[in-house]
């Protein structure tokens, strides 16, 4: 099975990791790194203490960052978990990344003769926005508030979707959708099924497969339900909630180890994610990796004490 891009980020990482903590501390680096998939536009990214990450989108610019997950790389004795930030790009949309030296503008000197630099990352916002997004504007503006003091260097990263032609929307996709809906409402689930199946011939729309994969998740079936999954996650990886659901169908059908791949990939976007500890730490139970079972599960322990589940699988994992 390829490795999921949570995956790719996360080994990589680790060596990087490996390789700065081997100089004593004494080489400590600030990092963003990140994948887009080209076909979908999912961003995923880390970030180790650098500037933060800017979305220019409709002549706006904001941070995707909006806390510190990561010390610089080389930093021992580091806290936390790696978390991998995501986030969904539209035909259109820049991200933006620079160094240090963005930010770090003099602007001019005080009455004592010192230097006044600029302490404001705001400003790097309104220099995107004036720049129109475009690496030379950018410069520009940041030029007219004053000069650099420090390396400076941009990256723009930019999806574009060729334009594609419109298409009409067979008048049965609607004629199916509302079948179902009546039929799920009457609880005929399997009418509904059928009719929501055909209707994603028609049009593979993401609030038609929540419908038929909740049905499946609902009946525990879980042969239905996961290869539908897999397909519906190619088109729409950010949907963090059916990471969860497929790694427990995973897990119920006894593929094991890729049960363990969607459930660690969702603890890198989430790890504080409760259900999702408790049910990788069942995994793990499951093939007999009493560690990392007992770390998962001091995890729960710790964000949320008295969690019945975690004391029902703790006395499960002394019974071993």
């Amino acid at each position: 099975m390829e490795l999921f891009p949570e995956q790719w980020l996360k080994i990589c990482f680790i060596e990087l990791q490996n390789v700065f903590t081997s100089f004593d501390g004494s080489m400590l680096v600030s990092i963003v790194m990140g994948l887009i998939e080209e076909n979908t536009g999912a961003l995923f990214f880390l970030n180790a203490e650098h500037p933060w990450t800017v979305l220019y989108r409709d002549g706006k610019a904001e941070f995707l960052e909006h806390q510190l997950y990561l010390h610089k790389v080389g930093m021992l004795g580091l806290d936390g978990s790696l978390t991998i930030q995501t986030f969904q790009m539209f035909p259109g949309d820049s991200i933006i990344i620079g160094s240090d030296g963005r930010d770090d503008i003099m602007l001019g000197m005080d009455t004592e003769g010192q230097r006044n630099i600029n302490e404001d990352g705001d400003q790097f916002l309104k220099h995107v926005e004036q720049g129109n997004g475009e690496l030379k504007g950018i410069t520009d503006a940041i030029l007219k508030m004053g000069e650099f003091t420090d390396d400076y260097t941009l990256i723009k990263l930019s999806y574009l979707e060729e334009n594609k032609p419109y298409i009409e929307i067979d008048p049965e996709f609607y004629k199916l959708v509302d079948h179902g809906d009546v039929s799920l409402n009457q609880k005929d689930q399997s009418h509904a099924i059928d009719a929501y199946k055909k209707a994603l011939r028609i049009k593979q729309d993401p609030a038609i497969y929540h419908k038929l994969l909740d049905i499946y998740y609902s009946q525990k079936n879980y042969k239905e339900f996961i290869p539908l999954c897999e397909e519906y996650l190619s088109l729409n990886p950010m949907d963090s909630e059916y990471y969860f659901k497929i790694s427990y169908a995973y897990k119920f059908e006894g593929n094991l180890p890729i049960a363990i791949d969607y459930g660690e990939c969702l603890k890198l976007r989430e790890p504080r994610n409760i259900n999702n500890l408790l049910n990788l730490s069942d995994i793990n139970r499951k093939i007999g990796n009493i560690a990392r079972a007992n770390k998962l599960l001091s995890d729960v322990m710790y964000l949320e004490p008295g969690n019945l589940k975690a004391q029902e699988l703790q006395r499960m994992l002394e019974e071993k």
